[in-house]
């Protein structure tokens, strides 16, 4: 219609009407580049929103995650310690590494006090001491993002960047665990199955005691899971004082 009315005012030489003709095209154009870009940046918007509802609720998972890790190291790090007093054997009062950064930041970091436990879990001792939890992070959310190329969607700079850090010290917990913490955890309940000690075994407190006491390769891993236990539980610590300030960062507030 309209390429019909430019065409009749060139015929009349009506430069004027063939002016607006050509004007209210270009309006017209321009315009449905707006909408179409508007619409864009809707969906892309909404589409952000979507992915950080998503990432919220993978944080709050990890925070549930993390402090379940670090209760079960609480407990794994008292029973120890209790075993190892009541043995005569003094645990040690800090745990130190040698390079700083290495697995938690830090050099140096105290080690619970022996503590009274109850008498149910005394006969529990060896299970207490070396069950352990290794958290998992919740990662789908940011790694659909990541798999799709659609990190752009997050046009926050910063925020983009701190979920970044926050993966790679996900990685680093894995790694740990992987590498480190399940080995120890291992070998701890092969020597304690070379004394006829399962992992959930039940035994009055004197005799686990004893055993721990005369057995010094016994001790010496139970010493060597306490130590370590005390290094995962402040990494554990540390990655969620991260995932409680990420999730203040996006509006949603968890229990410390």
């Amino acid at each position: 219609m309209i390429l019909r009315r430019v065409t009749e005012h060139v015929k009349a030489q009506n430069w004027t009407a063939v002016a607006l003709d050509f004007v209210i095209v270009v309006v017209g154009v321009f315009i449905g580049i707006q909408v179409s870009n508007w619409n864009d940046a809707r969906l892309e918007a909404s589409l952000e929103q979507d992915f950080l509802a998503n990432i919220i609720v993978d944080l709050k998972a990890d925070a549930r995650d993390l402090q379940a890790g670090i209760n079960l190291a609480d407990v794994n790090i008292r029973a120890a310690s209790y075993a190892l007093d009541r043995a005569g054997l003094e645990p040690a009062a800090t745990v130190g590494l040698a390079v700083e950064g290495a697995i938690v930041p830090g050099m140096r970091f105290d080690v619970p006090r022996p503590a009274e436990v109850s008498a149910e879990d005394r006969r529990r001792l060896r299970s207490l001491a070396v069950v352990r939890y290794h958290a998992v992070q919740s990662s789908t959310a940011f790694d659909t993002l990541m798999s799709t190329g659609r990190l752009d969607l997050i046009r926050d700079d910063e925020l983009l960047a701190r979920l970044q850090a926050y993966r790679a010290q996900w990685r680093d917990i894995e790694t740990s665990q992987n590498t480190t913490f399940r080995p120890f955890r291992d070998q701890t309940i092969f020597v304690g199955q070379k004394q006829g000690l399962s992992p959930f075994i039940e035994m009055p407190e004197e005799e686990f005691v004893g055993l721990v006491r005369d057995t010094p390769e016994l001790a010496g891993a139970l010493r060597t899971m306490m130590e370590y236990g005390v290094l995962h539980r402040q990494q554990l610590y540390t990655a969620r004082q991260t995932t409680l300030a990420l999730l203040r960062s996006l509006g949603a507030e968890e229990r410390p």
